[in-house]
């Protein structure tokens, strides 16, 4: 029996003690969802279908493990990039710092990074930053620059940006009042897919505010961001059709 389980590969406690030595040895390489699946099968005793609990929790502290590795890898090869140029490594390296991940939660940074992809051009960074000015966060709260950021990502066909540039100009955040100006930008973004904009331009129609009042056309928009899973867009739906 003992020769078996060897020949077969069925001595999970060797396995995971050698795959330990080579997490250790090689972090980079091992953070994927095959190595992952490997890991958790070999909780299953050997001759059986059933799960050993020790087992369990050794291949959960190696994934553990394998998360942190990853995670540090990736910052520091994000680093690596943004420090040379990379736009796309400066705005993931914003999101790092923005959400805590692999990185202390930093604002300042986030925004310091999500600015320097910004002006390289990158809509997402020009979006992200626009938002970090609308809430204050890691910047002084500055609706102008808010607007100019949103402004120039919607331009590039960003549809959050569309969206949240449409919300600045309804309320006249930044910018001069113009509900014309925005139903045009809820628009662009609702027909991109936009759930967000697809309510807000919803709410646009059935209120008449900045075009024509149609219910029609309040239904139809409300109805495809419902579908998205739109909260609001759904309780409104509910509310227009008995």
């Amino acid at each position: 029996m003992n020769r078996q389980s060897k020949q077969n590969g069925k001595n999970p406690w060797k396995n995971l003690v050698s795959f330990c030595f080579f997490v250790l040895h090689f972090p980079s390489s091992v953070l994927n969802l095959e190595n992952i699946k490997w890991i958790m099968k070999q909780t299953t005793l050997p001759f059986t279908n059933r799960k050993c609990p020790t087992l369990l929790a050794a291949a959960l502290a190696i994934i553990a493990l394998l998360t942190t590795y990853g995670a540090e890898e990736s910052i520091e090869s994000l680093n690596k990039k943004a420090q040379a140029g990379d736009a796309e490594a400066q705005f993931n390296l914003g999101v790092a710092y923005d959400d805590g991940r692999g990185v202390p939660e930093d604002d300042v940074e986030a925004v310091k990074w999500y600015r320097k992809a910004a002006e390289q051009g990158l809509a997402e960074a020009q979006c992200n930053l626009g938002v970090m000015y609308r809430k204050g966060q890691g910047v002084s709260e500055n609706n102008v620059e808010t607007v100019k950021w949103f402004r120039r990502a919607a331009e590039q066909g960003h549809a959050l940006a569309q969206c949240k540039l449409g919300l600045m100009y309804h309320h006249g955040a930044g910018v001069t009042k113009n509900d014309i100006e925005s139903v045009n930008w809820y628009r662009k973004a609702a027909e991109q897919g936009d759930a967000d904009g697809q309510y807000h331009l919803g709410i646009m129609y059935r209120d008449g505010v900045g075009i024509p009042k149609n219910d029609i056309e309040a239904v139809k928009w409300h109805r495809k961001a419902a579908e998205q899973g739109h909260a609001s867009a759904q309780f409104m739906l509910g509310a227009i059709i008995p």
